[in-house]
């Protein structure tokens, strides 16, 4: 019987076993492939471990750093091992060394997530050759060495879509644009200036891809400015489709989860438990997170709400939801009496504003004056245990 069982052994999953590690939890972690590490290994780009290594490092650095650490504790690893089932205090999960019924007191997903599908976002046209999705695209030239094209177009400014921009100017292939449906790009400013300012490419907002055309393999993509409605045709033999990410949830769908409709991940508690008993998400397999970072401090949240949830199971919490000026909130309920971390997004660019809790008698409860909130950018605030009766709290944005 462990106490922890981690499902995937990306960014979250090893930072989730570090630190049950350092609680002396029973602890095994699973993985479907070879090596652990995860999307790191094809990020070869710079950008990560500021806040965790407090230095710049490439994806696989920072993964590297990760397990080197893992490799001097008493974690239990299962590489090369794909999960099929679980339900609570139990995974079933298969290897070359047969199926495995493994008995566990709580299990925690870092599965990650999923890139959105042209069937998902109806791109309209032919299916030809040379539609690739980005991170796709970007296992294929940092990891496999193939090039996808000649000439591409991106669509979608998320920062997958803006890295890969850079990764294919790099590599040869001339990038003509970017398109981005939304008035505003959801990507981080530093990657709109180091991805495509600082190589020319021009970053057309509010466009629409109206249609694909190829008959087997790409040819061009009809493009609309959804402003003035004015049509235009570029030619090209790629296609990246950066148009969004998804927590992995499809394949559990045996599991009573109650889903967030803003992030299409599971909903959870403060204790990062979903609404299956026992059964608990951090990191990309919850919501979509900016930066590696930050999802290794998140996997070290859940592994201190598996702990307390493993001392006191009953439950004491208060809805939590997004108020005025407030996108999305993490986790959906908190405990009052506890000290609570709260990830959140704007809804839109502001400076000078404030944050506040508010109660559903309007009493402030926690107070933050922000001078530069971005959409594009999580934040997280830490609360102490707070005196209330009040069976609802609020976020919000206020001037």
């Amino acid at each position: 019987m462990y106490d922890l069982v981690i499902v995937g052994g990306g960014p979250a999953g090893l930072s989730a076993a570090l630190e049950a590690d350092r609680h002396d939890l029973k602890t095994l972690l699973i993985e479907r492939d070879e090596e652990l590490g995860g999307i790191l290994h094809q990020c070869i780009h710079h950008g990560f471990g500021i806040e965790e290594f407090k230095k710049e490092l490439t994806g696989p650095e920072y993964a590297y750093g990760l397990i080197k650490q893992l490799e001097h504790s008493s974690i239990e690893v299962w590489t090369n091992t794909l999960m099929r089932e679980v339900k609570p205090g139990y995974v079933q999960c298969i290897n070359q060394n047969g199926i495995h019924e493994v008995k566990t007191k709580t299990i925690l997903m870092c599965l990650g997530c999923r890139e959105r599908t042209a069937g998902e976002i109806a791109l309209l046209g032919e299916r030809p050759s040379g539609i690739f999705m980005a991170g796709a695209a970007q296992k294929m030239i940092n990891m496999d060495g193939i090039l996808p094209g000649k000439r591409a177009i991106i669509y979608g400014s998320g920062d997958i879509g803006l890295i890969m921009a850079r990764r294919l100017v790099l590599s040869g292939i001339q990038v003509d644009a970017v398109i981005e449906i939304a008035k505003s790009s959801p990507g981080l400013p530093r990657n709109i200036q180091q991805c495509l300012m600082d190589y020319d490419i021009p970053l057309l907002l509010h466009h629409g891809i109206t249609k694909v055309h190829g008959e087997g393999a790409l040819e061009s993509i009809d493009v609309q400015n959804l402003s003035t409605g004015e049509g235009m045709n570029f030619p090209c033999d790629t296609l990246l489709l950066s148009v969004g990410l998804k927590p992995l949830t499809e394949h559990l769908s045996g599991l009573d989860l109650l889903i967030n409709p803003r992030t299409k991940g599971p909903m959870v508690d403060s204790n990062y438990m979903s609404s299956v008993e026992g059964i608990f998400f951090c990191g990309n397999n919850l919501h979509v997170h900016d930066i590696a970072d930050e999802v290794s401090v998140e996997a070290r949240l859940a592994v201190k709400g598996i702990l307390s949830w493993l001392e006191e199971p009953e439950r004491e919490e208060i809805d939590l939801k997004e108020g005025q000026g407030i996108s999305l909130v993490i986790p959906n309920s908190i405990n009052p009496r506890k000290d609570s971390s709260i990830y959140y997004r704007v809804s839109q660019f502001s400076r000078g504003k404030s944050i506040v809790l508010r109660d559903e008698e309007g009493a402030i409860l926690y107070h933050k004056k922000l001078s530069v909130a971005r959409p594009s950018q999580g934040e997280r605030i830490d609360l102490a245990p707070m005196e209330t009766s009040s069976h609802g709290l609020t976020l919000e944005v206020i001037d």
